[in-house]
């Protein structure tokens, strides 16, 4: 059935369905963003262990850093990263880096793919919220012509 034949119950529950698709692509899009903060951030705390081995540092004990341990660093030339899945490698700094650098450029492409879906939705989610909008201007001027 095309937009122009729909019925105003019907555009009314398209345009409700594509609020929530837009929503749940913005979630998604919020997630990816974080992730991409996260990489960041392990990119640039490596940065500042190469450039001081022998500082100590803190080490956050969770997500939001509620609690934190100050730490000396044992081998600053290796460093335990997350390759997939639950699993973790230790490689030197440079891997470590390389990885990081792959996984950003992942998280960056999600986000573009993202981002042009929810493109893509709002132009036909404000496409259809118009054709409402113009059925319910005629309607209200016919109903006024009408007295």
């Amino acid at each position: 059935m095309s937009e122009a034949t729909m019925s105003m119950n019907e555009a009314l529950a398209r345009l409700a369905e594509l609020r929530r698709y837009m929503e749940a692509i913005q979630a998604q899009i919020d997630q990816a963003t974080q992730e991409l903060e996260e990489i960041r951030s392990s990119t640039n705390a490596i940065s500042e262990l190469k450039r001081r081995p022998d500082s100590e540092l803190l080490m956050p004990t969770d997500r939001r850093g509620h609690v934190l341990f100050k730490v000396k660093a044992v081998d600053p030339s290796k460093v335990l990263t997350h390759v997939g899945l639950e699993y973790f490698a230790e490689v030197d700094i440079e891997k470590a880096v390389e990885i990081l650098t792959i996984k950003e450029k992942e998280v960056k492409e999600v986000l573009g793919t993202l981002q042009q879906e929810l493109n893509k939705v709002a132009s036909a989610y404000k496409q259809l919220q118009d054709a409402v909008n113009a059925a319910l201007a005629r309607a209200r001027g016919k109903a006024g012509a009408g007295q």
